[in-house]
């Protein structure tokens, strides 16, 4: 698989103010959401946005089909050297944003940066492939979910679990386009 770039949003928050002893803490009534973008490249070694991500029976992380979550791994856009060196202030806001946001006693501390330093950093995503409906209400009214039926999953295993979950759960598509803006069906997601 040819590595892809996608995009990812990462800004500085809280805003830069033009002295420095003018930062203050947000107020916390007036919150606002950090719009964050940043361009990587999808590492092909760990590539798991399928539409079953790549599960193919039960373990202890995912016992069922529902528990697997679609992930990957982004790192620096090095095909890319316009964007490659906007990558290190993209890592800098993203560690900020996870020391202001982490427990204060914590000493790991787990979000969307990964191992790694500078242009070595990789950034993880994960992705909800299903939801359960019992849940949520009238399984037909969920937000950005379709049924299960037709739903492409590439396992033996996979199919039979998604038999069993067809009455409880709908599946949550990726909103991923491609570069002529078109959405990509799931069952493309491997190509």
């Amino acid at each position: 698989m040819a590595e892809k770039i996608v995009y990812m949003i990462i800004t500085e928050y809280p805003p830069p103010s033009n002295h420095d002893n003018d930062i203050q803490s947000p107020d916390p009534s007036q919150k606002h959401l950090a719009t964050l973008s940043t361009v990587v490249q999808i590492a092909h070694n760990n590539f798991w946005l399928t539409s079953d991500a790549g599960w193919r029976g039960s373990t202890t992380i995912t016992p069922h089909l529902h528990d697997a979550k679609a992930t990957c791994i982004g790192v620096a856009p090095h095909d890319t050297p316009i964007f490659l060196n906007d990558f290190p202030i993209a890592v800098d806001n993203a560690r900020n944003l996870q020391q202001q946001t982490a427990t204060p006693d914590l000493q790991l501390r787990y979000g969307f940066t990964c191992n790694g330093q500078g242009q070595s950093t990789e950034f993880k995503f994960r992705h909800v492939l299903f939801e359960r409906t019992t849940e949520k209400g009238d399984p037909h009214l969920i937000e950005g979910t379709v049924d299960l039926n037709g739903w492409p999953v590439h396992s033996d295993a996979a199919e039979n679990e998604l038999m069993n979950m067809k009455t409880n759960y709908r599946a949550t598509p990726l909103a991923a386009y491609d570069v002529h803006d078109r959405l990509i069906d799931p069952a493309s997601y491997r190509q």
